[in-house]
Formats: C-alpha cells, sequence, structure tokens
C-alpha cells in the first residue's frame, strides 16, 4: 500500500457519523420474510399475458 491510499483510507474511515443515543437503542428492522420465487413469477406472467391481450383486444 502506498501512503497516498493510506492517507486516502484513514481520511474515509474519519468521515464516520455517529448519532447520540437518546431515550434508548433504536429498535432494529423487523425481519422479512422471503417471497417465493416461483409465486412472483407466477404473477409476472399473469400480468404481462393480461397486457398482451388488452393490446390485441385494442388492435384488433
Amino acid at each position: 500500500m502506498t501512503n497516498s491510499s493510506a492517507t486516502t483510507l484513514g481520511y474515509l474511515t474519519a468521515l464516520t457519523f455517529s448519532t447520540p443515543m437518546v431515550g434508548g437503542p433504536e429498535p432494529s428492522d423487523p425481519p422479512t420474510t422471503p417471497i417465493p420465487l416461483p409465486a412472483a413469477a407466477w404473477m409476472l406472467l399473469t400480468g404481462l399475458g393480461g397486457l398482451v391481450m388488452a393490446a390485441r383486444r385494442r388492435a384488433g
């Protein structure tokens, strides 16, 4: 590591921000549930199919 890159890394790590804890710790994010990919794919395909059908009816 060269001197200039070490200086840059030191500068970037000095830019961290900390917030004071007023009133206690922040609540953690609620756990997220994963979306099943097969269901999402079927919903996407159904929506695209509906758009295609609407475009065909409008054109014909």
